[in-house]
């Protein structure tokens, strides 16, 4: 399976969009945890929701340390992810 930039783009504004509740044009750390907990709640098992896994992974996505995650850092995450594991067309 692979996919090109552009259609990765446009996935990943669709997710960004539905995320972003407030319609801030960033996905700010309340918005994330929250997603982030109701998806461990599903497939999360008996484990406790991991804070500090949480932060690591939030900090990560956030590159300029704003607190909050534009597009275009979520977008950059996805690509570089997808390309590392060679599913981007060429």
């Amino acid at each position: 399976m692979s996919i090109t930039v552009a259609e990765l783009t446009e996935v990943v504004r669709e997710l960004f969009t539905a995320l972003d509740k407030d319609k801030s044009n960033f996905l700010e750390r309340k918005e994330v945890r929250e997603i982030a907990s109701q998806l461990h709640g599903k497939i999360g098992g008996e484990n406790e929701f991991n804070e500090e896994a949480f932060d690591a992974a939030f900090k990560k996505l956030d590159k300029n340390g704003d607190g909050k995650i534009a597009f275009e850092e979520l977008n950059d995450w996805f690509h570089n992810a997808a390309k590392n594991r060679g599913l981007l067309k060429e």
